[in-house]
């Protein structure tokens, strides 16, 4: 399951100040993580995420919860809010060595409510079940996340019922608000009835700042009808669903810029005011909001994190950008930068599926591995790119008189002679690809639908060598260059461009 958060309109709400100062508090600002805990290891394909975690990880693993808790509190987090589906489920049994390895650590955790969870279908009764079930059971724990005094429990979709079924669901479930309730989305409404309120997104918004900055305003504006409430801050790296095919025209990208966009986001938190932020998010990757060390970033906006974390705490201004210094890549050896350079470099066939040749190349299910190249026969100038059908290994030469681009026709490896025969030959030294489809970077490559326009080429960095290729997505003119350490053939990786 993934966030997002469709923004038709926004009323606009009586505007205080800006920059107005937190109000004071027994227990201090709080920095906070959504984290996602129903990752296993089938999550880990190209079309289900758009970068990989370094290492890839099952949730339910020991050890991997034990690396998550140390890299959020290293990064100045004082708690990680898991996104939970109610009892009896693997977020339950997820959460529970979240709170035991968090205590062991000195670090908190908390629940972000999930009121659409496939547990509960929507179902009020159940939902009175799963609260009642989460205080009775998990919010007692030493480290459940408590501010002063009081458990924390963040919601998510409590749109789906009305602010006054949640008024009988509190009086069933906590009548004495024992609880802090905070609600999620762009209706200040159910503050009626919640303690506090956030966004779980900002990505919408070029200029996140100056939304939290109005939404922070809306949050003290309904304090003053309803009583004191909690600002909780949203900030993010960016923001990318565009492979989640099943949004349909929803989808949308919001470039992190090199950590800009994060930077943002602290700004504004701070000059709204915040009483917490909260991060969207420590590892929500099909959604790419991660911060979690990957393959494209190695762990850049983990250490960001940390910087701006101590900042906002500290209410002095985020620390500004480096003045200089290499673009962000996948990992501090240059590794990624190199491979990308040397994939440009490499490349041989330029990819155009609407042009003449290939247009028909690739309807017939055929893949160009040389480029187009022209030849003059019998007074007649064609233009040709040799190509191979991967599931039979059939040869052609896809050919067109120049002017004629309706006319597109073919011969096979193996026809005779004349103007078949020289198409052929021609073809053959131009072929600039050798396709393997079963060896290691192949296979990930057509396996992720993507086609190599370069030949395979070497890579000596970092004491170890590497086989690489670049490679494009056709649909989406996607490029990525895969590789793999020699030797190690069974982890082939990718970098994005």
């Amino acid at each position: 399951m993934t966030r997002w958060l469709t923004l038709c309109a926004v009323v606009g709400l009586l505007m205080l100040g800006v920059g107005a100062a937190r109000p004071a508090a027994a227990d201090g600002p709080l920095a906070l993580a959504f984290y996602y805990a129903w990752f296993d290891e089938n999550s880990w394909t190209p079309d289900r995420v758009p970068d990989m975690p370094t290492p890839k990880y099952a949730s339910r693993d020991h050890g991997t919860i034990e690396r998550h808790v140390d890299q959020a509190k290293g990064a100045g987090l004082d708690a990680l809010i898991q996104s939970w589906w109610g009892p009896n489920n693997p977020t339950d049994d997820n959460l529970r060595t979240l709170l035991d390895v968090s205590r062991a650590k000195g670090f908190r955790a908390a629940v972000d409510f999930e009121v659409n969870s496939p547990f509960y279908g929507g179902n009020r009764g159940a939902i009175v079940n799963g609260l009642r079930y989460l205080i009775q059971t998990h919010t007692g724990h030493p480290a459940y996340l408590k501010w002063n005094g009081k458990p924390v429990i963040f919601f998510w979709r409590q749109n789906m019922l009305s602010v006054g079924d949640w008024s009988a669901i509190r009086r069933e479930v906590d009548p004495n608000h024992t609880t802090l309730w905070i609600a999620e989305g762009v209706d200040s409404g159910f503050l009626a009835e919640f303690d506090g309120h956030h966004l779980y997104s900002v990505a919408w918004d070029a200029n996140p700042a100056a939304q939290l900055v109005k939404w922070g305003n809306n949050v003290r504006s309904a304090a003053q009808r309803w009583g004191d409430k909690l600002w909780v801050a949203t900030v993010m790296p960016g923001y990318d669903d565009t492979w989640l095919t099943e949004r349909g025209g929803s989808r949308f990208k919001r470039d992190r810029a090199n950590g800009q966009y994060l930077r943002e986001t602290f700004r504004g938190a701070a000059e709204s005011g915040a009483n917490w932020v909260i991060l969207t998010s420590f590892n929500e990757w099909p959604e790419g909001t991660y911060i979690e060390p990957s393959e494209q970033y190695g762990d850049f906006y983990l250490k960001l994190t940390g910087e701006l974390v101590r900042a906002w705490k500290a209410g002095t201004p985020p620390p500004p950008p480096p003045v200089q210094g290499p673009p962000v890549v996948a990992d501090p050896s240059g590794l990624s930068s190199i491979l990308l350079q040397q994939g440009q470099a490499k490349q041989v066939i330029q990819f155009n599926p609407g042009a003449a040749l290939q247009k028909r190349v690739f309807a017939d299910g055929f893949v160009p591995n040389s480029s187009e190249f022209g030849l003059d026969f019998e007074g007649v100038s064609y233009t040709a790119q040799r190509a191979e059908n991967l599931g039979n290994g059939v040869v052609r030469v896809y050919y067109v008189p120049v002017g004629d681009w309706g006319n597109v026709r073919f011969v096979e490896r193996g026809t005779g002679g004349g103007l078949a025969g020289a198409l052929l030959g021609e073809a053959e030294r131009k072929q600039v690809i050798q396709f393997n489809p079963g060896a290691a970077l192949q296979k990930r490559v057509f396996a992720d639908g993507f086609v190599p326009n370069s030949s395979e080429f070497s890579v000596d960095q970092g004491g170890a060598t590497y086989a690489a290729q670049r490679a494009e997505n056709l649909a989406t003119g996607a490029v990525r260059v895969y590789y793999v350490r020699v030797g190690d053939w069974g982890n082939v990786r990718v970098v994005n461009r």
